[in-house]
């Protein structure tokens, strides 16, 4: 697992230290909201254990600020839905939105996956109701592919 460094995170490993943070996350109501909802807890600590020894492509990075290294979220690279791309996925703890930690890290991942791991493109895909994911993927440089219906929702694929 490599090594993630922007101005204001680190992006590395996620340890076992993170479980508690891991679990708010994917069971936080706001967090999950365009994610199909909160997890359980087991369904997150059976995730977080996969987290813990990735396969495959996947890779997964515990952002972390400051000195004191503690996580705000998640970035995954993983495979997509269509089987065909790697798909970029990212969770934030919320008292850290609107404040660009995630477009930071996420376009540092993009650009690590893009120049350090050899992929020709990485996706994203959202709901088109996540209006503040579309903006950082946007912002980031990503622009969108197609528009499906899945999940119940309608979605929006970015790519690189």
């Amino acid at each position: 697992m490599t090594f993630i460094q922007t101005p204001r995170c680190s992006l590395e490993k996620i340890r076992l230290e993170d479980r508690e943070e891991i679990i708010q996350l994917f069971t936080n109501a706001m967090v999950r909201r365009y994610l199909g909802g909160p997890t359980d807890e087991q369904a997150v600590c059976l995730q977080f254990s996969e987290m813990m020894r990735p396969k495959g492509l996947s890779r997964h990075w515990a952002v972390r600020l400051g000195n004191d290294k503690a996580m705000v979220g998640v970035i995954t690279i993983g495979p997509h839905h269509d089987g065909e791309d790697l798909e970029i996925s990212y969770q934030f703890l919320p008292v850290f939105w609107g404040q660009g930690y995630a477009s930071e890290a996420v376009h540092a991942v993009v650009r690590h996956a893009l120049d350090h791991l050899g992929l020709p493109r990485i996706i994203a895909e959202t709901q088109t109701a996540n209006i503040s994911s579309c903006l950082l993927l946007e912002r980031i440089g990503m622009h969108r592919e197609r528009i499906v219906k899945r999940f119940g929702a309608e979605q929006v694929i970015y790519t690189t």
